[in-house]
C-alpha cells in the first residue's frame, strides 16, 4: 500500500520511499523510519509513544527507548520538510503521543495507483472572528481559575478577578503567558523551570506552536517550585481546540 499526502507526496511503503512528483524530489527512508512513519499514517488521530516504540522497535528485536524515537521523529520531520514543506505534519502530543495534522489530506491507495480510502480530510478552515477567540479564551481562563483554586484556595479569585495572561517569554512556537507580574530579577530563574517542565513533558516547541499559561505565587517565586501549568495547541490566532494541564508534584 501506498499513501499520498496532499495529493503530490507519496509514500511507497514497500520500497520505504518518498517523492514528490511536483519538484521530483525522491528519498529513501532507512527502515526504523519507514516504520515509524507508517504507523503515524494507520493512526492520524493519535498514536501513544508505547505502541511506536513496541511495534517499531521491540518488536523487531531492537532496543527500544524515548531517545531513540525522538531522534527519529525529527529526522522523518527533517525529512518532510526538506521533500514538501511538510513542516507541520507530525505534531507532538506531550505525555501521550503524536499525532498528524488535520490540515493535511492523507489517501491510502492501491499499487495500481487506485485510491482505496482516505485516511484523512483537510479541515476547512473559516475566516477567523474576535467572538470566538475571545470567548475560548475566557472560558480558558476560568477553567484555569477554578484549576488553580482547588491548589490554592479561595484567594486565587480575588487576586485574579480580572487578570489578563500576559506574553512572558517566546521560545520558537512555544509563547509563556502568566497570570501574576514576576519580578525582573526572578524572570530567568521562572523562565527557565517553566522550560524544564515543558521538555520533560515532551512539548515539541520546534515544530507545534503552544501558548503555555502558568501562575508562580510569591511563595513559589522564591522557591522556583509550582503546581501547574496550562497548554493549548494555538493554531488559530488565539482559537484554542485543545487544552490540558500538567500537575508538578
Amino acid at each position: 500500500m501506498n499513501y499520498i499526502i496532499n495529493g503530490s507526496l507519496l509514500f511507497d511503503t514497500e520500497e520505504h520511499l518518498l517523492s514528490n512528483k511536483q519538484n521530483n524530489k525522491t528519498l529513501t527512508l532507512s527502515a526504523i523510519s519507514s516504520r515509524l512513519f507508517c504507523e503515524l499514517l494507520k493512526n492520524p488521530a493519535g498514536v501513544t509513544r508505547e505502541h511506536l516504540l513496541n511495534v517499531v522497535w521491540s518488536e523487531h528485536g531492537l532496543t527500544a527507548s524515548n531517545n531513540n524515537l525522538n531522534n527519529h521523529i525529527s529526522i522523518l520531520r527533517k525529512h518532510l520538510e526538506e521533500l514538501a514543506d511538510l513542516h507541520d505534519l507530525i505534531k507532538t502530543v506531550p505525555k501521550k503521543g503524536f499525532a498528524l495534522n488535520r490540515n493535511h489530506m492523507i489517501v491510502l491507495v492501491e499499487g495500481e495507483g487506485k485510491p482505496v480510502r482516505t485516511v484523512q480530510r483537510t479541515t476547512v478552515k473559516e475566516k477567523p472572528s474576535f467572538r470566538p477567540i475571545y470567548m475560548s479564551l475566557a472560558l480558558f481562563i476560568l477553567v484555569l481559575l477554578a484549576l488553580f483554586t482547588s491548589l490554592y484556595g479561595d484567594k486565587i479569585h480575588s487576586m485574579f478577578a480580572n487578570t489578563q495572561p500576559k506574553t512572558f517569554y517566546k521560545y520558537k512556537g512555544c509563547v509563556l503567558k502568566t497570570l501574576r507580574e514576576i519580578p525582573e530579577k526572578k524572570r530567568q530563574a521562572s523562565i527557565a523551570l517553566v522550560m524544564e517542565m515543558i521538555r520533560k513533558n515532551d512539548v515539541d516547541c520546534e515544530y507545534d506552536r503552544y501558548d503555555v499559561f502558568f501562575y508562580l505565587s510569591g511563595e513559589e517565586q522564591s522557591t522556583h517550585q509550582f503546581r501547574m501549568l496550562s497548554l493549548c495547541r494555538n493554531e488559530n490566532g488565539g482559537n484554542y481546540e485543545h487544552c490540558y494541564s500538567i500537575k508538578v508534584v
